[in-house]
């Protein structure tokens, strides 16, 4: 389902001042595509109670039953029918006991991976529950939103809109509306005093608001309903914002009648952190809250699970295990592997060696399974101990929560969570954060241990970033297989330089979920090749700007280049080096191919040489030179490539059979589209990306004019301007102004900060 179906048009929903759009600067594609409805909720059709509960890490009081159905719910007649439409069968494993919770005004902290189903978790019954609930009608009359969510960056409060609107079509309430710095703000006043039941914004575009209008356009005297949407980053990149936001919501609350007083705080995560850890226990502890877990990773971190690290040899793998073994006596033991063959052997070895264990793998017919899992559930079992040797993908079957000793014999090849939902074996003995739950566990908790070789370079990084958040020690022989592996990442030629590091100085994706496919490490052999040399290191440039990527972000020709500053006196004044080399290939190009026996394009059989430049023929006698990137699919029969337009900055996905051949002298010339960078801004409230309206107005003022810009740095054909202006001459006076900074305008319009330390930073790496 494509979320711009039953939406305004995203070209004109907060982009009413955008004249022109870049196929990659238009905002209707950076939301197109299928939402979480189709994508995530199928898989789960199947699901009981037992299921959802082996799933799922739940500690608080009075832990609700998990609604597996959505017949089953009382979620409102209206929302399910629209569910229905879209194709929603069942809630996912971590919404089957959000749902409840929220329902019944609870206060809740949800930790699981991305695409689990989280914001439908409180969205879903908070939305019902306002079409639903009279209660609301006792609050005060006034301006504010029953729910506020925040989340930290703009694309992520517009997601959240966009499924809010989706879930809330054909009714006229509950009304949505959404801030955020960069471009949302403006003209918002009105929508939100004409009634605004669920406001989505960042904390500082919120507060903004708030204060700018003395909490007479917006405030927090009705709202309810507060959430945190990406916990993670909230309560560690927005802490203070957080908290004054969290005081006016507490504040709004004593303003009212103490018949209606009703708060709810909901906190949504992808990791535990320590800020989400000190907000449980500071803030939450004492008001009741339930924390749940569909990743056994993060709970894993969160009850701070012991991890002992064994290194060896492979050949002294089962020596290494029968150690633990020993010191584990009496206790129930899960060995997990990740294959078969390494199950089996495992059992064989352990009874060569007089030690009884129970196997389960992925031939094994069910029966035999349920046969394995009665045996462990013994009471034999419970007293003398037990140990079981189980493959990963069939562990979630056994759904064993009481093993108090974990092994994991190997590291599984290529899945986190398989090597994460081995700690659901531990999960009846984790500890919680309300001390009283903790009295019944063993003095000691729950132990896993790794037995790691020299052969396990590949997961080094995360296990090292892994064990170091659950509070175990690191032994030194994995922190240097992990240097190795970060040395061999950061020094891979193949890898571009991370385009967020070049941006901004930063990249919050190496501590993030998602890690950064990018290099965030200079490499003099790449960065520093005489290939651009030709390019200045210094001085001031004339530029024309061909392609805009982002509001600080851009491709360009080199006009002119002066050693020393542009409009220096006379006597110290360098004369202008002209870049005419473009021009002339221009010209060698276009008059190479007016002669029709070079115009032949390659045959239907061909497929272009990844790598190889060819000729484009972009409209009638323009020709481009492309550097082909990638095979695309084919279609209708036909080979289809991605190029890089390496004269312009352009990509595009063209059929094989419109590319020419070009002859050496023509595609061994250096491509002319140098990549520029506006140094000293940032995305309005420190966000990670810029806002479509930021990048419009860029495109729209900047694109294809001339700039001059003072060269601060630069690394390949990477140049770093500050400052990067558009100058005009006087009439009848001859002297040149500036008419326009590129950091001036996105800063005065509100949609950029100032980022002091990005030259520091670009200096430090270079």
């Amino acid at each position: 389902m494509n979320v711009n179906q039953g939406l305004e048009d995203l070209q004109f929903h907060d982009f009413q001042s955008s004249s022109e759009f870049q196929s990659n600067l238009d905002p209707s594609e950076l939301f197109s595509g299928p939402v979480d409805f189709v994508t995530n909720y199928d898989a789960y059709k199947l699901m009981d109670s037992s299921y959802c509960q082996g799933h799922l890490l739940c500690h608080g009081v009075k832990v609700p039953i998990p609604q597996e159905h959505l017949d089953k719910t009382i979620i409102s007649k209206h929302l399910k029918a629209n569910l229905r439409s879209r194709r929603f069968r069942a809630p996912t494993p971590i919404q089957s006991v959000v749902w409840p919770a929220v329902e019944s005004g609870r206060n809740v902290v949800a930790v699981g991976p991305p695409h689990s189903g989280k914001t439908h978790a409180y969205l879903i019954p908070l939305v019902s529950r306002i079409l639903t609930e009279t209660d609301y009608k006792r609050l005060p009359e006034g301006v504010g939103p029953l729910m506020l969510i925040l989340a930290s960056t703009w694309r992520g409060v517009h997601r959240i809109y966009e499924q809010t609107k989706l879930l809330t079509e054909k009714i006229l309430r509950p009304r949505c509306s959404v801030l955020y710095g960069g471009g949302s703000e403006n003209g918002k006043e009105i929508e939100i005093v004409n009634g605004c039941d669920i406001l989505v914004a960042t904390p500082n575009s919120f507060l903004r608001y708030l204060e700018n209008y003395k909490r007479l356009i917006v405030n927090l005297n009705r709202c309810c309903h507060l959430v945190l949407d990406d916990g993670e980053r909230l309560l560690d990149k927005y802490a203070p914002e957080i908290a004054k936001v969290l005081t006016e919501f507490w504040r709004s609350q004593d303003y009212r009648n103490s018949d209606i007083r009703f708060e709810q705080l909901i906190v949504c995560s992808t990791t535990w952190t320590k800020g989400l850890d000190l907000f449980l226990y500071k803030i939450l502890a004492d008001r009741t809250p339930l924390v749940f877990f569909s990743s056994f990773f993060e709970a894993a971190v969160y009850a701070q699970v012991q991890t002992i690290t064994h290194f060896a040899e492979p050949h002294r793998h089962n020596d290494v295990l029968l150690d633990i073994l020993q010191g584990s006596q009496c206790q129930k033991v899960v060995i997990c592997t990740s294959k078969k063959e390494t199950a089996i052997d495992v059992n064989r070895f352990l009874s060569s060696a007089s030690i009884h264990s129970l196997l389960i793998h992925d031939e094994l017919p069910m029966a035999k399974v349920s046969e394995v899992s009665r045996d462990w559930m013994s009471d034999y079992a419970r007293n003398q101990g037990l140990i079981l040797v189980v493959q990963d993908n069939v562990l979630f079957l056994t759904r064993i929560r009481d093993a108090t000793v974990l092994v994991h014999y190997d590291i599984p090849s290529n899945s986190k969570s398989s090597f994460g939902f081995r700690y659901s074996c531990l999960a009846g003995y984790m500890k919680s954060f309300r001390a009283m739950d903790n009295t019944s566990l063993p003095s000691k908790g729950p132990v896993a241990h790794l037995i790691l070789t020299s052969n396990d370079k590949r997961p080094s990084v995360q296990l090292v970033e892994f064990l170091t958040r659950c509070g175990s020690s690191v032994p030194d022989e994995l922190r240097l297989l992990a240097a190795q592996k970060q040395s061999e990442t950061s020094t891979n030629a193949k890898v571009a330089l991370c385009t967020n590091l070049k941006s901004f100085g930063r990249c919050e994706s190496l501590a993030s979920e998602k890690k950064c496919p990018y290099r965030h490490q200079i490499l003099p052999a790449v960065d520093h090749s005489s290939v651009w040399s030709g390019l200045p290191s210094e001085g001031e440039v004339l530029i024309v700007v061909t392609r805009v990527m982002s509001a600080s972000h851009f491709y360009a020709w080199i006009l002119q280049h002066w050693d020393t500053p542009y409009g220096s006196t006379a006597e110290t004044k360098a004369e202008a080096k002209e870049h005419v080399e473009l021009q002339k290939t221009m010209l060698s190009l276009n008059e190479y191919f007016s002669q029709p026996k070079n115009c032949a394009r390659l045959e239907e059989k061909v497929v272009p040489t990844i790598g190889q430049v060819y000729a484009l023929e972009v409209s009638i006698n323009l020709f481009h030179r492309v550097l082909v990137t990638s095979l695309a699919p084919k279609r209708l029969g036909l080979v289809y490539v991605t190029v890089d337009h390496i004269d312009y900055g352009d990509q595009s996905t063209v059929a094989a059979t419109r590319l020419m051949q070009l002859p050496s002298w023509l595609s061994e010339v250096r491509p002319f589209a140098v990549e520029v960078y506006c140094c000293r801004i940032q995305p309005q409230d420190y966000d990670v990306s810029w806002t479509c309206q930021a990048n419009l107005l860029t495109c729209n003022r900047f694109s294809r004019k001339e700039l001059f810009g003072k060269v601060v740095m630069r690394l390949g054909n990477t140049l770093w301007l500050d400052p990067l202006v558009m100058r005009e001459k006087l009439a009848f006076i001859g002297a040149e102004v500036t008419s326009a900074s590129v950091r001036s305008t996105l800063m005065v319009g509100g949609f950029a900060c100032p980022n002091k330390d990005h030259l520091k930073i670009l200096h430090k790496i270079h």
